[in-house]
Order: C-alpha cells, then structure tokens, then sequence
C-alpha cells in the first residue's frame, strides 16, 4: 500500500504536504513495506550533541507525514525550499516511549544519536506505538535466534530471554506517587 494510501486511511490528508508525501514514497526503498502513515507534528532533539543538547534541532514542531515501515520509521517536512527528511532503522532504535495526556500524546523514539518525537491524537500516538512494538519485538527475537544460531546462549537461556521479550511493557501514562522517607536518628 502506498504511503497517500495510509494517510488517508487515518483522515490526516492535507493538500499541503502533497510534497512531503511524494518525497517519502521517493524514499521506500525497493522491497520495503509502508505499515502505517499519519501526517503528525515532529520535532528532531540531539543530532551530533545529544549528550550536552537537550536544545531541539528543529525548534518549532514541523507537520509532515510520519511513516512506519518493516525496515524504519521516517518523518519528512517539505514545504517551499525547506525540507527536512529523518529516517531511523528499526534495528537503531534503542528505546521509545509514549506519553498521552487528555486526547493528545507523543512518542518519543531514541537513537544513539538523536531523537525523534512525534505527536498527534492519542488515538493515532497508540496506533504508531502498538506498529512500533511489534517490529521492536521481531527485531529482538530474530537477534535471539542469532545468538541461538551461533552458539552464544544455551537453548534454555534463548527460551528464557525470549519470554522476556515478549513481556516487555512500557511504561504509559502512569503517575508515580513519589514517597520521600525520613531517617530516624
């Protein structure tokens, strides 16, 4: 299916990102499969200084299409001479996480060297995080059988750290009391 396709799947078509869109489909590589595609606000932090930064590259959130692939995820802005174009391997990914507040939410996915959010409607911010949790997860488990494969973990520890991963839950829209104790002297 194509990347307009999508968009219009999730009712997120905009006349004005007709450009963002076609670079996009520009870029599916041959033999990629687009899953999901909404047309989100994006804000890239990091870049080269994620470590001393926490300053966005981008200041303002740009609007353009957020497409979710077997292979990466990509946002594109594109609108006169200005474009920006970010795409992140699935097998990058270190960490995401989701965060919803009152009908809006955002995802925040993080890289070695940047990270990517996006927000939109809880509804859609659920349906991009549920997409990116299961490439996450067949990504994880196709590193296990490797290691199976090769030798380095015991078929007992594959079973074991396969449970796991299919276990994992991220932590969404929960709100810690925080209890402070007082010593006793």
């Amino acid at each position: 299916m194509k990347v307009k396709e999508l968009i219009n799947k999730t009712s997120t078509r905009s006349l004005f990102w007709n450009k963002a869109i076609k670079l996009v489909e520009q870029g599916i590589q041959e033999g990629e499969t687009p899953l999901w595609a909404a047309n989100c606000d994006g804000q890239i932090r990091g870049g080269r200084n994620l470590a001393i930064s926490t300053k966005p590259d981008i200041m303002d959130p740009y609007h353009g299409p957020f497409v979710i692939t077997d292979r990466r995820v990509i946002f594109c802005f594109a609108m006169f001479s200005e474009c920006i174009f970010k795409d992140i391997e699935i097998k990058d990914i270190l960490k995401y996480e989701k965060h919803t507040l009152l009908g809006i939410g955002k995802l925040s996915i993080v890289t070695v060297d940047c990270i990517l959010e996006i927000a939109s409607s809880k509804k859609y911010v659920d349906e991009m995080t549920e997409k990116l949790k299961e490439l996450i997860v067949e990504r994880d488990i196709c590193r296990l059988n490797d290691k199976l494969e090769l030798g380095l973990i015991s078929k007992e520890e594959y079973e074991l750290e396969k449970e796991l991963v299919y276990k994992v839950e991220h932590i969404e829209d929960k709100e810690e009391d925080v209890v402070i104790e007082e010593e006793s002297e």
